[in-house]
């Protein structure tokens, strides 16, 4: 199936408001939830996927019956890749991973304070703060 890349949409805004609000709804006690990847970027063309971080302070926490109540296909944990010239700890790269049933929706659980916690956070900052280079 070929990506389809879109122009960017006001709608990915208001998406990830409301799967926030249905995510809130599994995710453990104080689970901060962010809007990353392409769609998270006002102005910039992304795949009309939109990507969620839920921030825990243990993977242990996570209720992955309660995700799957909410419309979320649990995926075994499993870990992110390691960026080109780092190496780093398979526990700085863990996490929980869930698709949604409903609108297209990934779900990155990540361990607060860990690298691929960290990482999405900054990079979506650092594009939203440089309109030039999220333009490159």
């Amino acid at each position: 199936m070929p990506i389809e890349i879109h122009q960017p949409r006001q709608s990915w805004a208001d998406d990830f408001a409301s799967l926030k609000r249905v995510i809130l709804r599994a995710a453990p006690a104080g689970a901060a939830i962010h809007h990353i990847g392409s769609t998270a970027v006002p102005g910039l063309v992304a795949k009309d996927i939109i990507d969620i971080q839920v921030s825990v302070d243990a993977l242990e926490l996570v209720d992955r019956t309660a995700f799957e109540r909410e419309g979320f296909e649990s995926r075994s944990i499993v870990t992110d890749h390691c960026p080109p010239g780092l190496d780093l700890a398979e526990s700085e790269l863990r996490k929980l991973y869930f698709k949604s049933r409903g609108r297209p929706a990934n779900i990155h659980v990540r361990e607060r304070g860990r690298f691929n916690q960290r990482y999405p956070l900054l990079c979506r900052n650092f594009l939203r703060a440089h309109p030039t280079a999220a333009a490159a």
